[in-house]
Formats: C-alpha cells, sequence, structure tokens
C-alpha cells in the first residue's frame, strides 16, 4: 500500500590558526542536549571537537512550519562531546519528516529520532560497530513508530566519528555532502518514481505515462510499515576532508529550492547557514509550502 507524502584543510598550517580553533572548540566543548527540536527552538549553532586530531564540527538547524497548520519535522543532535561513555558515539544527527496524509506525523517523527539515537547509542561500542548499529537503530525506530497506530515518517540519521560519515536513510529526506563547491545527493529516495521509469526503461510504459502517473511520488519505504522494503546506507565509512559541508533536510527544502540554490547557499553563507537554507525557503512564499527542516554538520 502506498501513501502520498506531504504537498524532503588539509591541516593547519600555522600554528596561530591551530591555537584559533583549539581556543573556539575548547569554549564550546560541553554536552549538546539530546532532545527534539521543533521550529520554535532556538537554532543550535556551538562547535564541538569530535576527536583529539584536527577536526572540528560546526552544527546548526533551522525550521520553518511553512503553511501547515502543524510542524511534523523532528530532528535531534546527540551529546556529541563528553566524558563519559557517549562520547565514543560519534557526532549523530537524525531527522524526520511525519507524513501528512496519515495520523500524528510529529509523534512518528518524534519516535523515530528518539528510537533511533537511543538504540544506536547503547549498540555502537567501537568504529567497527557504526554501520551495523545504525541499522539496528532504524529497524528498532521503525517497530516503534509502528506502535503508535496508522502513523509514519521519513528518517535520515548520520554519524560523523574519526573523521569518517556513515549514514542511513528510509523516505525521501535527503542527505547532501558539499565539497570543493559541489553539492552531491548522498541517498536514494525511496519513491514510486524510481519503479515508473524502470517500468518505461523496459518499455513496460511509456516515459510520459511515468512521468504522469500521480502516484509518482508516493513513499514506498517509511518508518510505520510491518517491512521495511528499502533502506539505503553507505557500505563503507565515507572519508571526510577538512571544509566539507553535511546537509540533512527535509523535502519541504529540496523541493522548494533547486541543487543550484543550495549550493550557492553553503557556498557563500558562513554563520548561520541552516537559516539560511530556510530564509530562501521562506522568501519563495509558496501557498502550499510544507514543512522545511535543515540541520548541518560543518567540518572545520
Amino acid at each position: 500500500m502506498r501513501f502520498f507524502k506531504k504537498a524532503d584543510r588539509t591541516a593547519i598550517a600555522d600554528e596561530k590558526a591551530m591555537k584559533k580553533r583549539k581556543k573556539r572548540a575548547a569554549k564550546a566543548a560541553r554536552r549538546m542536549p539530546r532532545d527534539t527540536f521543533s521550529s520554535d527552538d532556538e537554532p543550535i549553532t556551538m562547535t564541538i571537537r569530535e576527536t583529539h586530531e584536527q577536526l572540528y564540527i560546526e552544527p546548526d538547524n533551522a525550521q520553518t512550519i511553512g503553511m501547515r497548520e502543524e510542524q511534523q519535522d523532528a530532528f535531534i543532535f546527540s551529546n556529541v562531546y563528553s566524558d563519559d561513555d557517549n562520547a565514543d558515539i560519534g557526532c549523530v544527527a537524525v531527522l524526520a519528516d511525519g507524513m501528512g496524509g496519515l495520523a500524528d506525523g510529529y509523534a512518528a517523527a518524534s519516535t523515530g529520532v528518539e528510537e533511533f539515537l537511543n538504540v544506536y547509542s547503547s549498540e555502537v561500542k567501537d568504529g567497527e560497530l557504526t554501520l551495523a548499529a545504525m541499522e539496528d537503530a532504524v529497524y528498532s525506530a521503525n517497530r516503534a513508530v509502528c506502535r503508535i497506530g496508522n502513523s509514519g515518517a521519513t528518517l535520515i540519521g548520520a554519524v560523523v566519528r574519526d573523521k569518517e560519515l556513515c549514514w542511513v536513510s528510509v523516505g525521501d529526506s535527503h542527505i547532501y555532502l558539499m565539497r570543493n563547491g559541489m553539492l552531491r545527493q548522498l541517498n536514494v529516495d525511496h519513491i514510486y518514481a524510481r519503479e515508473l521509469d524502470e517500468m518505461a526503461s523496459r518499455g513496460e510504459i511509456t516515459f510520459q505515462e511515468a512521468a504522469s502517473n500521480y502516484e509518482r511520488e508516493a513513499l514506498t519505504s517509511y518508518l510505520g510499515l510491518d517491512t521495511l522494503s528499502e533502506i539505503d546506507k553507505n557500505e563503507r565509512r565515507f572519508p571526510l576532508r577538512m571544509g566539507d559541508i553535511i546537509l540533512l533536510c527535509s523535502d519541504g527544502v529540496y523541493k522548494t529550492l533547486g541543487d543550484d540554490e543550495i549550493e550557492m547557499i553553503l557556498s557563500n553563507s558562513k554563520r548561520r547557514t541552516a537559516q539560511a537554507i530556510i530564509n530562501a525557503v521562506e522568501q519563495k512564499q509558496r501557498a502550499a509550502q510544507d514543512n522545511a527542516t535543515a540541520v548541518i554538520f560543518k567540518i572545520i
């Protein structure tokens, strides 16, 4: 059964620059609250040291409710820096987009992100288990959302640890990597359009029929299904470089802004980048603007 989604530098060369970065990280090296956030919360803009080596992470976030009556996007950050065992899990960000066509969209989204982080945090013990722990966390989040009832949500989780990125997703929320001024989507959308286009390529239907199918954007995998038919993930941990930007966003962002617009904002905005993305979304003044959320990790 298909449902429609709601209307997804190398090392520092001189000692002075290194001291400046260490001072900046030390000032903000404190716990980030493990909590879900909505559009009414203040953006998180602190800088955190993720390892004892030359890698620093600057998280950022922003949301808009758009023209919807309720904010059904939810996201969560881990305690990305602490002196206890949680410091070993890496820097974690999770975003979920509740499905407006079903009941309790926000409950599904908030439950999904909370369950994902809790299970991932409890299972990961060392870097070798990161990918497996993330997959287990997705299945557990799905079971938790199923217990709500007639509800559903997309989910995308990202972990930065030891200069590497791991991610996992279900649904059509996006994770992007911005590197050297070029934006690339890392995950695949779980929507019926993929099957339609494959059918057209095999000659079973025409390309026009595939493009005009009214179910084209229906989700084929999401939290809330009895069985998750698709999970997208990176099979190997992805090495990160200084200057990389990781963006997680709901469809309210990328269905309003083109990749070229997102790329330009990420290239030109030095501070409050997530808010700059949301400002650009709101400036479009779309009559049916969906909830939109941007969550960012900058590697500095």
